[in-house]
Order: C-alpha cells, then sequence, then structure tokens
C-alpha cells in the first residue's frame, strides 16, 4: 500500500462530513481528554475525513458519536488512512465504563461487531506515539460506517468473552479459566490484556471465542487409544504405575486429552527399534498440542524417559505437528499431550466437554513402514 503515502487531491469522497479538528489540535479527543469532545455523530453509511498525528510520545484521537436505537445490529467501521491507522468500535455508555469491543490497525483497518441498543464512540488514531508529525504529508484519513444490518441470526448468538479481544489497560480478562491459561504462558497478560493476549485466548480457550472444532478425521485403519477421557491408562513416565500404549510402525491412534484445573493428560505409546535411523511422529489435533519422541526405561520411575530429537506442535486448526529423531536399538515411546509451540505444557482450558480434545498420531519408521 505504498500509494497511500501519496492519496490523490480526492482521497475524501465529495458528500464526506469533516472532522472539524485542524492538525495540531485536540477538539475530538474524546474519553482521553480531561473534559471529553467528540467529532460529528455518524449514522450507517456515513463517511467522515479528517487527519491524525503522532509526535514526542502523543497521538491524536479522534472519537465520533453512534447510536444504535432500536434492535441489535451489526456495524462495520472502516478506515482508509495514509498512515497506519487503529480502528476501533468502544462502547456502550459514558468514558467511565465504555470499552474496547472490536480493534483492528493497518492503512485499511476495518472491524465489525453485533451492537445492542444503546451509545457507542467510532475511533480512529495513529498505531503509535511518534513519527507522524501534521507536516508529514501522510496525515489524512476517510472512515465510513460502511454497513448497518438487522441480523437476529448474527445478533442473538451467544456474546463472546473479552479474553478473545484486546483490552488496553485492563488486566487479565472475565474468564478465570481462560485467564490463567494464558498467563501461564505469558505472565504479563494479568498485568494488561493486549493483542498477542487475546492470540493467546483464541489458542487456549477456542470455545469462548466462537472458534469451531475442526475435524482430525481419524483413518479407517486407525487404532482407537483405548483411553476415555478424563482417565489416565496411558500416562506413562508422567503416572504412578508408568502405564504406556503402544503403537507400530504405519500405525495412526485416534486418542483425546484434555488440560483442566492445574492438570493435563498426557499420553505414552511405546514402540521397539530393531533398525537404527531416523524416526517421525505426526500429530494432528483439535486442541495446541505437542508431541516428541523419547527414549524411555518403563522399567524405572527413577530415570524413566530421555528426550531425544525435535517437537512437533499442531494447533486448533488442525495442522501437523512433527516430532523427528535418530533412534539407536531398543525401547521408545511416542508423547502427545496440550502444549505450546516451545514444548511447554498446557494446563487449563480443555476440559473433556470442549470439544476440543480429538487428536491422531501417527508412527512413521526408519524403513519407510
Amino acid at each position: 500500500l505504498a500509494a497511500w503515502g501519496d492519496c490523490p487531491d480526492d482521497f475524501c469522497p465529495d458528500d464526506a462530513i469533516e472532522e472539524g479538528e485542524p492538525c495540531g489540535e485536540s477538539l475530538t479527543g474524546g474519553c482521553n481528554m480531561p473534559s471529553p469532545g467528540f467529532g460529528p455523530e455518524l449514522s450507517c453509511g456515513d463517511s467522515v475525513c479528517g487527519t491524525s498525528w503522532a509526535e514526542d510520545e502523543l497521538r491524536d484521537t479522534d472519537w465520533f458519536p453512534f447510536t444504535v436505537a432500536d434492535e441489535p445490529t451489526q456495524v462495520t467501521w472502516t478506515v482508509e488512512a495514509q498512515f497506519d491507522a487503529v480502528a476501533l468500535i468502544i462502547g456502550p455508555g459514558d468514558c467511565e465504563h465504555a470499552e474496547v469491543i472490536e480493534s483492528a490497525s493497518g492503512h485499511e483497518a476495518s472491524v465489525s461487531a453485533c451492537l445492542q441498543p444503546g451509545d457507542y464512540w467510532l475511533f480512529v488514531a495513529p498505531n503509535g506515539f511518534t513519527g507522524l508529525p501534521c507536516d508529514s504529508g501522510e496525515n489524512q484519513y476517510v472512515a465510513t460506517v460502511e454497513s448497518c444490518v438487522i441480523d437476529p441470526e448474527v445478533c442473538d448468538a451467544p456474546e463472546l468473552s473479552n479474553c478473545c479481544q484486546p483490552t488496553p489497560g485492563q488486566a487479565g480478562c472475565d474468564d478465570e479459566s481462560c485467564e490463567a491459561a494464558v498467563c501461564e504462558t505469558d505472565p504479563a497478560c494479568c498485568f494488561e490484556w493486549d493483542f498477542g493476549c487475546a492470540a493467546l485466548a483464541e489458542d487456549l480457550c477456542p470455545d469462548l471465542c466462537g472458534i469451531e472444532p475442526c475435524e482430525t478425521n481419524c483413518p479407517p485403519d486407525g487404532t482407537p487409544e483405548g483411553e476415555p477421557c478424563g482417565e489416565d491408562h496411558n500416562g506413562g513416565c508422567n503416572s504412578d504405575d508408568l502405564e504406556f500404549g503402544s503403537i507400530a510402525c504405519g500405525e495412526t491412534i485416534c486418542g483425546t486429552v484434555w488440560a483442566d484445573g492445574g492438570q493435563r493428560d498426557t499420553d505414552w505409546f511405546l514402540f521397539e527399534v530393531s533398525e537404527p535411523g531416523e524416526y517421525t511422529a505426526e500429530l494432528v489435533s483439535q486442541f495446541p498440542g505437542i508431541v516428541a519422541i523419547f527414549s524411555v526405561n518403563p522399567a524405572n520411575p527413577d530415570d524413566c524417559f530421555e528426550f531425544v530429537g525435535t517437537f512437533g506442535h499442531s494447533d486448533t486448526a488442525c495442522s501437523v505437528g512433527t516430532a523427528t529423531a535418530e533412534l539407536g536399538t531398543g525401547t521408545h515411546a511416542v508423547f502427545v499431550a496440550a502444549g505450546t509451540e516451545g514444548g511447554s505444557g498446557i494446563f487449563e482450558g480443555y476440559p473433556c466437554d470442549s470439544g476440543f480434545n480429538d487428536y491422531t498420531v501417527t508412527l512413521q519408521c526408519a524403513d519407510g513402514r
């Protein structure tokens, strides 16, 4: 979008509303001002043209009132700017209680939300606090209330947790289990719930964020794991009785795992290596999952396993995670559990009734089987 740096003279549509704030002044800074001031009130279909700036760790924020009158309405707010912009829908209510409902950033930033009847603000600002003085020649934007659709099927859907959206200035989110799972991965989220925290919530708490489970597609010749979700029959080196499942070359195991209340299910499948070489375990999961290969000593709880090779990671989009290892002869195990891409465990967010518990794991051996 390099063309945004040299926009034409007719960048602003003829029928657009003028913001009414000269660049460098702060008349429409909304709830960021000691005495809140707002831009023109917008209606469905309106466009507004304005300018914004960011310099010396300060930035211009423009707030435009918007009202949903009688029925829940799906509203889309789109900003096209010469600069990297932030577009927000904020509300409902007054400055003290309003929260960010949806957010996006970029030269073209669009947000959409189902809004209940009430008063809201549509927001534009630079995505940063410096490098955009008023004489930069890249200060213009046009923002449009693109659509207002009264759609009961959309607007009567369950409201998503605010864990699934960034809430600047807010510590944590409104679901204790999801908050614990995210903060365990990134402790900073318990001080401020930013874009990264919301992205983690989509991975760790997909049911709260309206994400539908993907299909892992157990093949017709797949082997059931044999452990009902919630029980522990193959916890391997993590179990008191050192119980293992088994897997053979070319076999696919179809199983489940869970992570809840600070604990998680780990599944271990033994196999014997008689031919040294590279072995591969391939995981497809409905949850953020890790797969690994260990050398194991099932008879010795004090020295049960040794990690070899690489971790693999699969996420809630049913992507493929692959672990590989160069193995010598002996006893080894394929390991599956909920975890992050770096190999850290996940211990919250995936109870057995979450709908995000299924996986398949397949072992490929050195001879190609």
